[in-house]
């Protein structure tokens, strides 16, 4: 399922949640429906690194991260988003090497969260709580086969889900 039809469907589902009497089912067919939709395997299934060509990373297909990782590739798909623009998917790298790849319903990416604060305001808390602030260092370069790459000097996470923004955070 195309991530602009997994989209339909779970506003399909909540929209019939609200009407119905028993939510339990319909909470968890939505749940099984987004899990399915940023984690469709365990692996790739095949080595890839920053050096892989362009047709490989738009042909790879959607994993759960197997380690950490620092950056992403940013894969431009040929879906277009409810707003008009490109979706994304997002191959996760750590150091030079493909750990997962999620997104696909993407239209932003929103870096160590929205506004910038981290991960439940973490970062936000922290400098009022001590006064300073964490110097974190990010960086864009376009890898040989023309995607972008976005890394940061820290190790990175992202939300569970993720629908039509893609929030990356500093760990």
């Amino acid at each position: 399922m195309k991530a602009k039809e997994l989209r339909e469907t779970i506003a399909m589902l909540k929209a019939l949640k609200e009407q119905a009497k028993d939510t339990a089912v319909l909470d968890a067919a939505i749940e099984a429906i987004e899990q399915d939709a940023l984690w469709s395997k365990e692996g790739s299934g095949r080595e890839m690194n920053i050096d892989s060509t362009r047709e490989e990373f738009e042909n790879l297909d959607y994993y759960k991260p197997t380690d950490e990782f620092d950056g992403v590739v940013i894969i431009p798909t040929n879906e277009l988003h409810d707003s008009g623009f490109r979706c994304m998917k997002f191959a996760l790298i750590n150091g030079s090497e493909v750990v997962g790849c999620v997104g696909g319903g993407s239209d932003i990416i929103h870096l160590n969260g929205i506004g910038g604060f981290g991960k439940y305001n973490k970062d936000f808390d922290e400098t009022l709580k001590t006064g300073k602030t964490r110097r974190i260092d990010w960086a864009i370069d376009c890898l040989p086969n023309g995607l972008i790459r976005l890394f940061c000097s820290h190790k990175l996470d992202i939300d569970k889900f993720i629908m039509s923004d893609f929030i990356l955070y500093v760990k």
